[in-house]
């Protein structure tokens, strides 16, 4: 009968020493980002205004809920400062209006390895006339100064 107690102990102790390290090395072992995810930020002249704006289109087109809606989003580069005008809207059964344009920004941030702001303006749908101090560029309106680049850049 002890035998079979020491046996039992002994499994028991291996059995729960198993499970310890199992979750351990669950808990602490390396996670590799998808890389459907989470593309790499394009190296590219941060300088070049288009090559910019091209490299935040291609990071949306990357992204489930914003490929279809880039249509909607104005991206334009100024002295280090990335604007984003128009809107985006949330993943289905998200409750937060903003998601989309948060998404957005959170994507421009991570788009290329430049030094970069990112700045965004809700400003809607243009419906044909846009406000004083504002212009229409594709179906919204952006500001005065700043550039169009609807409809976006092709992808590569």
């Amino acid at each position: 009968m002890s035998r079979r107690i020491a046996v039992s102990s002994t499994m028991l102790f291996l059995m729960i020493a198993l499970w310890l390290f199992t979750g351990s090395i669950a808990a602490h072992g390396p996670r590799a980002a998808s890389p459907a995810l989470t593309p790499p930020a394009q190296t590219i002249d941060c300088h070049d205004k288009m090559a910019v704006v091209k490299a935040i289109y291609n990071k949306f087109r990357t992204d489930a809920n914003l490929k279809d809606q880039i249509g909607h989003i104005n991206v334009s580069f100024k002295d280090g400062v990335v604007r984003l005008s128009g809107f985006a809207t949330a993943p289905l059964g998200v409750s937060d209006k903003k998601a989309g344009i948060k998404r957005a920004v959170q994507l421009a941030k991570t788009a290329t390895a430049c030094e970069q702001s990112v700045v965004s303006t809700a400003l809607g749908l243009s419906k044909g006339t846009c406000p004083p101090g504002k212009k229409e560029c594709g179906d919204t309106c952006i500001l005065e100064g700043e550039d169009c680049n609807l409809p976006p850049p092709p992808g590569e």
